[in-house]
């Protein structure tokens, strides 16, 4: 045992350190996999860059990060050293990055929200924050900003949010969510950090705008499988348009860690195999470039139908089985969020279950409590 309290302080600060350390590095050094291909042949591009990456396994640090934390906590007889461990510890395991856990996309700060609307036109900071702060402590990895409706005042706006949240919560990540390059560049501008650009995709247009600025901060990238010849409910042609962005975003210094490909979801309302098409796309896409994520706007899936909720939910719970690993959907929403910790542990992506338990004992898993009030 130390010899003092601020010893045992002083130990267990370093621990802390280390395993900071290792997310930064985990962050710049991904695994390496060669089993990338589009149209059926290797895309050397990502094979090249993967290779500059491939210094070493990310894993193998990490594991060594946790044995050092076990071997100081095996001390701790002190029950706020034990907690400040589990901390440190759970940080690690629950970083967003190179984890099988589903990475959460809080979607409420959206200018399509008539509350939004109204909080954005009149800079009312409280509200934003308090949607912010709501989603951040329910789990969520990025925090959505959407400030389409605020037209000509959109960069600006987009930046007053950004710098507004990081603000009050500096650990806080930002989905940068518009299609006006002026608005995404204010947003990279103001972000600390490294943001979640929401979106490119396959246009000519969009390409030659976002490429420059996504070369310039290095953002995490969603791409969009739409083109210049619009929408197609062909499974072929998504796939092809989402491995096209993934060998477009590698050969400008793009981590496929840091990809996130949206085969895009449409409602089964009008289209009776759409929910079968955007499932196969997702398999596809994860079988043959098993770095790069799959994400969705998940809601699209059950527009028109009534128990909306319901048809989500059990979407949710078939889109992961086949390989979804990022959501954009509403936090506060209690069985949701339930269903995805519960569908991670059933997937064999919560070892020992942990997760789960820990859900469990925060009481997440009662959905007999009073839910939180969700979106319009």
């Amino acid at each position: 045992m130390w010899n003092d309290w601020s010893e045992a302080l002083d130990v267990h600060y370093l621990t802390r350190r280390f395993c900071g350390i290792l997310l930064i590095w985990r962050e710049n050094f991904k695994p390496f996999s060669s089993n990338s291909t589009i149209h059926g042949r290797t895309c050397h591009s990502v094979v090249k860059h993967q290779t500059k990456q491939a210094v070493t396994s990310s894993r193998t640090l990490s594991r060594c990060a946790i044995i050092l934390g076990k071997s100081i906590a095996a001390a701790c007889t002190y029950s706020r050293l034990r907690l400040e461990y589990d901390f440190a510890i759970d940080s690690l395991l629950n970083h967003p990055v190179g984890i099988k856990r589903m990475i959460i996309i809080g979607e409420r700060i959206n200018s399509t929200r008539k509350p939004i609307t109204a909080a954005l036109e009149a800079r009312d900071a409280e509200l934003i924050l308090d949607e912010a702060r709501r989603q951040w402590d329910a789990g969520s990895a990025y925090l959505d900003v959407n400030t389409a409706m605020m037209r000509a005042d959109e960069p600006q706006i987009m930046a007053w949010v950004i710098e507004l949240i990081q603000g009050e919560l500096p650990e806080a990540l930002i989905a940068i969510d518009s299609t006006n390059p002026a608005a995404v560049a204010a947003g990279c501008k103001a972000h600390k950090g490294r943001p979640l650009l929401n979106s490119i995709n396959g246009e000519n247009e969009r390409i030659e705008a976002l490429i420059p600025l996504i070369g310039e901060y290095k953002p995490r990238v969603i791409g969009l499988t739409i083109n210049d010849d619009g929408v197609t409910q062909d499974a072929d042609k998504r796939y092809r348009i989402g491995a096209e962005l993934i060998d477009l975003l590698a050969r400008n210094d793009i981590d496929l860690d840091d990809i996130f490909i949206d085969p895009l979801i449409f409602p089964v309302s009008a289209e009776l195999q759409a929910g079968n098409i955007s499932l196969t796309i997702m398999e596809r896409l994860k079988e043959n470039f098993p770095g790069v994520h799959t994400v969705c706007g998940l809601s699209n899936i059950s527009f028109g139908l009534p128990e909306r909720k319901l048809i989500n939910q059990v979407y949710m719970m078939l889109a992961m089985g086949r390989g979804l690993d990022a959501a954009i959907v509403d936090p506060l929403d209690r069985r949701m969020m339930a269903s995805i910790i519960t569908a991670n542990t059933l997937l064999g992506q919560d070892k020992v279950c942990k997760n789960y338990l820990k859900a469990y004992r925060r009481g997440d898993l009662n959905l007999n409590q009073t839910t939180a009030a969700v979106a319009e």
